[in-house]
């Protein structure tokens, strides 16, 4: 029962954070599927990338999501990618541009749907 709650609210969230995301990142692609995984901890992603003929699939392992002053940040774990260079430019991007892997969560709605989880 508790595991079909949590894949409900799971569900949820995955939908949320798609309009989130597609809306922040729309200049680059389109998200065409996302599955976040809150008792594994892992965000899976299919997107369709600008430019690009086939989706490509990026997987998010141990991530975790904390309150930090006023706001919520993800800390993101190890990101996998179909296409290896684009998965070493952004673990490179998350280690040189966001201080310990914190990405502040700045879509109001958004940080206000995650804060249920904690």
């Amino acid at each position: 029962m508790l595991e079909r709650l949590r894949q409900m609210k799971d569900k949820g969230l995955s939908a949320a954070l798609r309009l989130a995301l597609n809306e922040k990142f729309s200049r680059y692609g389109k998200i065409s599927a996302l599955r976040l995984d809150t008792g594994a901890h892992e965000l899976h992603v299919d997107v369709l990338l600008d430019g690009e003929a086939h989706e490509t699939t990026l997987t998010v392992e141990q991530y975790d999501l904390l309150r930090e002053g006023d706001g919520l940040v993800i800390i993101l774990g190890n990101v996998a990618a179909s296409r290896p260079w684009l998965e070493h430019i952004i673990n490179d991007a998350a280690d040189s541009l966001l201080e310990n892997r914190k990405l502040p969560v700045e879509h109001p709605a958004l940080a206000k749907v995650l804060s249920m989880v904690l």
